[in-house]
């Protein structure tokens, strides 16, 4: 979802992982771009707010394991 702190992005967790949130501006060059990483998992479920990306600019999200 979007609002007036940036982006929030939900997701559900396991207990004892650890995530990153990677973005990408345009699909076809991949999610180059690690917008937070080290997200200990919160189970059931993860929420990170206030993810702005470079400059602000839209794109497309992705979470990882890490």
């Amino acid at each position: 979802s979007t609002g007036a702190g940036g982006i929030t992005l939900i997701w559900p967790s396991a207990a004892g992982r650890t995530y990153r949130v990677l973005k990408a501006t345009d699909l076809a060059s991949g999610f180059t771009q690690v917008v937070r990483s080290n997200i200990m998992a919160t189970p059931p479920m993860n929420t990170e707010t206030g993810l702005a990306g470079a400059n602000g600019s839209s794109g497309f999200y992705r979470i990882e394991i890490e």
